[in-house]
């Protein structure tokens, strides 16, 4: 019998990663509704528990997703 090498990746390779962008609009239903607050949460809590419990990251771009400077 012969003998068979099983196959495996070189030792470089690295899995392309999977992405899905979810396009929120900006005026849904109520437009006094703040969605990126709602998902990054107070100090980030919430984005931090949906990422621990998803296993996945969560990026949030765009217009209102970073603090703004307010004098």
């Amino acid at each position: 019998m012969e003998t068979r090498k099983e196959f495996g990746p070189p030792n470089d390779y690295k899995a392309p990663k999977k992405t899905l962008k979810i396009f929120l609009p900006e005026i849904a239903f109520d437009p006094d509704q703040n969605y990126i607050g709602m998902i990054i949460g107070p100090k980030g809590s919430t984005q931090k528990e949906l990422e621990k419990r998803t296993g996945c990251k969560i990026s949030i771009r765009g217009r209102g997703s970073q603090k703004s400077k307010k004098n």
